[in-house]
């Protein structure tokens, strides 16, 4: 082999290993950080609102925040969350959706929040 083809091996060598690297730590990060989620799961309270909603709304709302959740953290498609949604539109009049900072918020048919993920 001549030298140009050496140092292309050494190069591929290098970047694969590099990114076997970046892998494995990206995998660290996402098992802590799904350990945090699941700690803070249960951690829903009204929004703040000058109008409060009925309990069973409230409880019908955590309970589809739960499950959203659930379904990201175990790594589902976003058809599949999609379709859970609807279920829950369907059932209890709710859609769970994600906020710009990550967290999960229910909302009823009429637009008004009913729960946020804290």
């Amino acid at each position: 082999m001549d030298n140009e083809t050496k140092d292309i091996l050494k190069v591929i060598g290098v970047a694969v290993i590099v990114l076997f690297l970046f892998k494995v730590k990206k995998g660290k990060k996402l098992s802590i950080k799904l350990e945090s989620d699941t700690s803070g799961a249960d951690s829903v309270a009204h929004p703040k609102t000058s109008k409060d909603s009925s309990e069973a709304e409230f409880d019908n709302a955590v309970i589809s925040i739960k499950a959203v959740r659930s379904a990201i953290n175990s790594g589902e498609k976003g058809s599949e969350i999609d379709k859970l949604n609807e279920i829950t539109k369907k059932d209890y009049g709710i859609v769970v959706f994600r906020k710009k900072n990550g967290k999960l918020c229910a909302k009823n048919t009429k637009g008004e929040a009913i729960a946020n993920e804290e």
